[in-house]
């Protein structure tokens, strides 16, 4: 890889996103660097993702608690 080149995927580990690189800039990356900053896209959704599944299952889990103690009070 070339010293621009390391350069560019610094700055897209650095979660720079595409959208603030210069057109110029962009035009000069190779697809590994862009590869690089969809990994890390992926990266975060994934993280994401797995902070909804679990918030999800501690409201299920919440709404359960609920539910038993209300039949319980009736």
């Amino acid at each position: 890889m070339t010293q621009q080149s390391t350069h560019h995927t610094d700055e897209l580990k650095e979660n720079k996103s595409v959208l603030d690189i210069p057109v110029e800039e962009l035009m000069q990356m190779t697809l590994k660097d862009l590869h690089v900053q969809v990994e890390v896209h992926q990266g975060l959704l994934d993280l994401i993702n797995k902070e909804k599944q679990q918030l999800i299952s501690k409201i299920a889990f919440i709404r359960s608690k609920i539910k038993e103690e209300n039949h319980e009070q009736s």
